[in-house]
């Protein structure tokens, strides 16, 4: 398979799924019961979040590729591998641009950036996200939970916006989360 292209310093993550014998039986995800085995630490790096890994590319160009292993089975698994690439971020765009959350439900916003060389990603993870009311919604910065979005029990319009600085150049934008309050709760 074709590497991802990464650009230098921005990250992906992934999760690995088991399938069973038992046609009937579903799948589930076992990222967190893996281990790196070997990662080419030239390229990327790899950490592990709450339900995913999470590879992130070093600030050289070149290839690198993880091997996980799942002990419990004796089972080693080759991924992907990624080309670290030398790209500018040229734009940000915040998605979806009409979030609507009714209470206690959580939303999710995801930063889009688009590169020099046409590479359009997910770039939720190395974005800052602002509430211009945070006692209405706040929104996750680490890892797992970047740019999910929690409300109050409370009928507002608030702007939320994302931002990233890259070599003193800031690119941002904003949209309009409407949240509604639970008219059906006890």
């Amino acid at each position: 398979a074709d590497a991802v292209a990464l650009p230098e310093g921005f990250s992906e993550s992934f999760t690995v799924y088991a399938s069973f014998a038992d046609a009937a039986a579903p799948r589930q995800n076992v990222t967190t019961q893996m281990t790196v085995d070997e990662i080419d630490d030239d390229y990327i790096a790899a950490a592990l979040g709450d339900d995913a890994y999470y590879v992130t590319a070093d600030d050289r160009v070149g290839s690198g590729k993880l091997e996980l292993s799942l002990d419990a089975l004796d089972l080693k698994i080759a991924t992907k591998s990624w080309q670290v690439q030398n790209t500018l971020l040229i734009d940000l765009q915040l998605t979806p641009d009409d979030l609507r959350i009714t209470y206690p439900d959580t939303g999710q916003l995801t930063a889009i950036g688009r590169f020099d060389n046409g590479l359009v990603m997910p770039v939720t993870r190395h974005v800052s996200f602002t509430s211009a009311d945070a006692e209405v919604l706040t929104l996750g910065g680490s890892n797992d939970t970047a740019g999910e979005v929690t409300t109050t029990n409370t009928d507002a319009n608030v702007e939320v916006s994302a931002s990233i600085t890259v070599d003193d150049d800031t690119y941002e934008d904003s949209v309009t989360v409407r949240s509604y309050a639970n008219r059906y709760a006890n």
